[in-house]
């Protein structure tokens, strides 16, 4: 932290010493350092390390190079003919370690980390849904970069929060503002942010979910995603609470909250199948049956080719419109419907409103009932050509035999 000239000096003198050994070079990124010092946005003033203003700066020409957005490069380095540049944090500069009040140490190649808030202890959260059918829990494990808190997640067999759906926001929500309540969170930026389960894929440019599903609808704060024109520097997704759960593109050093998401066991929707044999006129079906905790069963049925569940449920009682009977994950169609319907096919994220369906080698699973997604009437929906729909239908009067 070179405060005043003296010290300016003292660490022009080791980085010139670091270069004559050659543990520094000529050319960029080796002939520059980090600085202990950082952009404070709720000040929005430049910081030493140890918290005091930064007075003049020996800014490179042209710097800072994000004045109009800070954050962006959050953090100071200096080349070796001493003139300060801002940075984002990736890069590998060196380290040089200031001693007492005029020893300096000779750098290491490395990149920035912000400091260490205290980390409380896990705390899981399990909050109730009005129809009883939760489906997640939460454990928060304090704060953490982005990188780290997935491996925090992890480490655990669970993931980061992934809210794919309103409701699942709406969990997701419950279970910080307990966190507010507590004080493990607060309303000041950065620990009023969540890390998301979802970042951006450069190769297929499309913004995914960490299970590698396709993210389709976002509740983007406005003016999100901030990096649009070049996401690859903020490729992570974090939620702002605060602001009413709105989702910011993020770069990775941030210190947001740690929430893992975690399957919880649905009192509503405890579900035994089996497959059925095909018969004409309804050759090319398959009936699921799933028992619930309702007053009456649900069916599961794949209909014919085009048609709706309105249709396709006319053999057993009628389509069930209410959210709580279609799947939820993946990993529900796939573990619930295809073993047992002799039925092999990719399966896919979908987001069409006539999903789930399949169309023989891809089977889509998840209909369209995404974050701010309108709503739809989906039973009497028409599948396209060459598709069939899988539809849950009321009672289970009329078997197949």
């Amino acid at each position: 932290m070179p405060k005043t000239q003296k010290q300016q000096r003292q660490l022009q003198q080791a980085i010139a010493d670091a270069l004559a050994d050659h543990d520094m070079s000529s050319t960029w990124p080796q002939n520059t350092i980090w600085i202990g010092a950082s952009w404070n946005p709720i000040s929005k003033h430049w910081e030493w390390d140890d918290g005091t203003t930064i007075g003049e700066v020996r800014w490179a020409s042209g710097q800072p190079s994000s004045s109009a957005n800070q954050t962006h490069e959050p953090f100071l380095c200096m080349v070796a003919d001493g003139h300060v540049h801002d940075s984002e944090a990736p890069y590998s500069f060196g380290v040089m370690c200031e001693k007492g009040t005029s020893t300096l140490s000779r750098p290491v190649l490395t990149t920035p980390q912000p400091p260490q808030p205290p980390q409380p202890a896990a705390k899981r959260f399990a909050p109730t849904a009005s129809n009883g059918n939760m489906r997640f829990s939460y454990t928060f494990l304090g704060f953490s970069a982005a990188e780290e808190a997935r491996s925090k997640c992890e480490q655990s067999g669970h993931h980061l929060a992934m809210p794919k759906t309103e409701s699942e926001q709406s969990d997701l929500s419950a279970s910080v503002s307990k966190l507010f309540e507590s004080g493990e969170m607060s309303k000041k930026w950065p620990n009023n942010t969540l890390w998301l389960g979802g970042r951006w894929n450069s190769a297929s440019s499309r913004w995914e979910w960490d299970d590698g599903t396709e993210i389709t609808h976002a509740a983007w704060a406005p003016g999100q995603p901030s990096a649009a024109k070049q996401q690859e520097k903020e490729p992570w997704l974090c939620m702002q609470m605060q602001s009413g759960g709105r989702v910011h593109d993020s770069d990775a050093p941030w210190l947001f909250g740690v929430m893992c998401q975690q399957e919880t066991t649905q009192t509503g929707k405890r579900v035994v199948l089996r497959k059925m044999k095909d018969s004409s006129p309804a050759a090319n079906r398959r009936m699921l049956r799933v028992p619930t905790l309702e007053q009456h069963a649900v069916t599961w049925v794949k209909g014919a080719i085009s048609a709706n569940c309105n249709e396709a449920c006319q053999s057993v009682g009628s389509c069930v419109e209410e959210e709580w009977a279609w799947p939820q994950s993946a990993a529900d169609f796939e573990a619930l419907v295809l073993p047992r319907t002799s039925h092999a096919c990719q399966v896919r994220e979908g987001g069409s409103p006539y999903d789930p369906s399949t169309s023989g080698s891809d089977c889509r699973w998840r209909g369209s009932r995404d974050l701010a997604a309108p709503a739809v009437a989906r039973c009497a929906l028409q599948a396209p050509q060459r598709t069939s729909r899988f539809c849950p239908c009321h009672g289970v009067q009329q078997v197949w035999t």
